[in-house]
């Protein structure tokens, strides 16, 4: 249910605590936030779609707990300065696009002079689509442009969506994570609407260098269709032990422990990968370190390049006291998608 709102006075919402808001209009000053939702004192949670996002900020969004940008228009400066604003945010969802006057090429773009320390924030969610991507590339993109300039020295959630190895983004994020100064606070990674089959040893190498990781989920693209995931499990192979070496040389051993050690659960979807390589991994990881939820959708299991083997074995893992939880999701019928999609999937 939607509304046409004309006050004929300025109304006040001195008690309201939720706000979600999406712009239909096109024009740049009716993008804006409309003025009289701006005495609301008592705002915690804002949510706005396809918003232009300049200043004045809004004074109520300086104690604001949640902030969620859908399609929303700004300048890597008008960004940082809004999370200046809004230091005490505790969940943050940002998908931002260049204004549409400065996509032009020609137009200068505001450079960025300030940090953005939000020392509260517990999640945050980086969507890096965005409209003309393609067109105005990395050096314009208003989130690849703030994110040298923003600091989450405490983070526990992150979410990457989007990312591509054309534009670097992942690089971004982790040169954030980086200057904020303590990777070890990230216990939880999702990485979603993946595109690219190269950027899964992009997100290993990522997840690499988060050395407290519990929590990994990794989804793909349903509109590319099943990606081929096996670099994925390739890099989560726990390292074989081999007996007497570890005894004598435990040096040793210790360099071949497997990327995140503490990761309890693994999350994949949307993805083709090897049956054999896949059990591996996961039996492994059940048995030598604190794996202990697995989660699967629309996965497709394959032995020497053909379709082959099922997903029961989770299930009995789950019974023998392996594992505490075990999801199997079927993914879409094939016949429901895109027909370039179920050529994808081997099904036309």
């Amino acid at each position: 249910m939607s509304w046409n709102i004309v006050p004929s006075s300025t109304p006040t919402f001195k008690f309201l605590r939720t706000l979600k808001y999406r712009n239909t209009l096109t024009d740049d000053e009716e993008m804006r936030i409309p003025q009289f939702l701006e005495d609301t004192p008592m705002l915690e949670h804002v949510g706005i779609r396809t918003v232009r996002l300049s200043a004045p900020v809004p004074k109520s969004w300086k104690n604001l707990a949640v902030l969620k940008l859908h399609d929303c228009f700004a300048t890597a400066v008008e960004l940082i300065e809004l999370l200046c604003f809004t230091s005490n945010l505790v969940d943050l969802d940002m998908n931002v696009t260049l204004p549409m006057d400065l996509v032009d090429r020609l137009t200068p773009i505001p450079t960025v002079s300030k940090c953005a320390t939000l020392l509260h924030l517990d999640k945050v969610k980086l969507n890096f689509e965005c409209l003309w991507r393609a067109e105005i590339g990395a050096p314009r993109n208003p989130l690849l442009m703030a994110m040298p300039h923003i600091r989450f020295p405490n983070l526990f959630t992150l979410t990457i969506a989007a990312p591509s190895t054309e534009d670097d983004s992942m690089d971004a994020v982790l040169n954030s994570i980086r200057s904020s100064g303590n990777p070890s606070s990230i216990h939880s990674i999702t990485f979603e609407n993946l595109a690219e089959e190269d950027i899964t040893h992009v997100i290993m190498s990522f997840v690499a260098k988060l050395p407290r990781l519990e929590s990994l989920s990794i989804d793909g693209n349903e509109f590319v269709g099943l990606m081929n995931g096996n670099a994925i499990h390739n890099a989560l192979q726990w390292p074989a032990q081999t007996g007497k070496e570890s005894i004598e040389h435990p040096e040793a051993e210790e360099k071949k422990v497997a990327l995140c050690p503490q990761l309890n659960s693994i999350r994949l979807s949307g993805w083709i990968m090897d049956s054999r390589l896949f059990h591996h991994t996961i039996t492994n990881r059940s048995a030598n370190s604190a794996l202990r939820n697995v989660s699967v959708q629309n996965l497709e299991l394959t032995e020497d390049g053909f379709p082959s083997g099922d997903l029961g074995w989770l299930h009995t893992m789950v019974r023998a006291g392996s594992l505490d939880c075990a999801e199997v999701i079927p993914g879409r019928d094939p016949a429901t998608l895109d027909p370039h999609v179920r050529e994808r999937h081997g099904s036309v």
